[in-house]
């Protein structure tokens, strides 16, 4: 008998695309219970349920789960000693082990100051501390992020690292930054001098950084 996975998987493969994305949306909307081996249970969508299986696949061993009346439940990942909480409204498109390939090759990190500019959860201030970076500064205009980076840090017991809930800019001035919808902001980009569509959208001092 054909699994739900393997029809899936032949609806994509002839091309029955609309058909196929009508019984992926299906499935994608009915959060079903996984366990772990560390036991304790969370409610995930399927896409979360594979985004956290790559995690596994690449080092990242889930450790544990949390709540946060800000920014709702999350995962907690680990790697080399290194903890990263990942809120489970940004797990479906964030997979931090890509950036890993993406970042690490570039620059020799170890006892360098990092200047990460958009510190979004606070990912790549773990990836440059795990490198061996001496100290990081993490610029991160939208407040929901900045406090799951300082949950991050408080998890890794981090220090000289300086966050500033600011944006990066040409000069210094208060610009207004927007994104189309406060529930997606996993997969859209910020607009700053956000436009009257923008749904979620907050006030913020910019800097120039040199």
């Amino acid at each position: 008998m054909t699994s739900v996975r393997g029809l899936l998987y032949m609806l994509r493969t002839i091309k029955f695309s609309s058909l196929y994305n009508a019984v992926r949306t299906y499935l994608d909307d009915k959060p079903r219970t996984i366990e772990f081996k560390w036991h304790f249970k969370e409610r995930l969508k399927w896409e979360q349920i594979r985004t956290a299986r790559n995690y596994a696949l690449h080092g990242w061993k889930a450790i544990g789960v949390g709540s946060d009346e800000r920014f709702g439940d999350y995962m907690i990942f680990e790697k080399r000693g290194f903890k990263l909480a990942v809120p489970l409204q940004k797990l479906r498109f964030f997979e931090v082990y890509r950036l890993e390939s993406l970042y690490e090759p570039l620059i020799e990190y170890v006892d360098k100051k990092i200047v990460d500019v958009g510190g979004f959860i606070g990912e790549t201030m773990i990836l440059f501390k795990m490198w061996g970076a001496e100290v990081v500064e993490v610029y991160e205009p939208d407040p929901i992020n900045c406090e799951i980076i300082k949950l991050n840090m408080a998890l890794n017991n981090i220090v000289n690292t300086k966050l500033s809930r600011k944006a990066v800019w040409k000069k210094r001035e208060k610009v207004e930054i927007g994104f189309p919808s406060a529930d997606d902001l996993h997969c859209q980009g910020l607009t700053i001098f956000a436009d009257n569509t923008s749904s979620y959208r907050f006030c913020v001092e910019a800097v120039p950084v040199e």
